[in-house]
């Protein structure tokens, strides 16, 4: 079921999670909501640490949640060729 999902959905092809609330802009992760629209991700959670821990801690997917940790882990997700 998932894979029809995928196949039929509009998800725009520069979204990182299936709701898009990371974007991919310039090869880099860019939030697509809030406070912090079109922001990095990278340099959020540098600025305002209590903003990402805040995603942590909501109903976001586990692929928003991921990119999160990796990112404060020095790895951020890195965009399919």
């Amino acid at each position: 079921m998932k894979e029809l999902h995928h196949k039929f959905s509009r998800q725009d092809p520069d979204w990182f999670d299936e709701d898009g609330r990371l974007v991919w802009k310039q090869d880099a992760l860019h939030l697509n909501f809030g406070k912090h629209r079109d922001k990095p991700l990278s340099d959020v959670d540098a600025a305002d640490l209590s903003y990402t821990d805040w995603m942590l801690q909501q109903d976001f997917s586990e692929d928003v949640k991921n990119a999160i940790r990796q990112t404060r882990n020095g790895s951020p997700p890195v965009r399919a060729a």
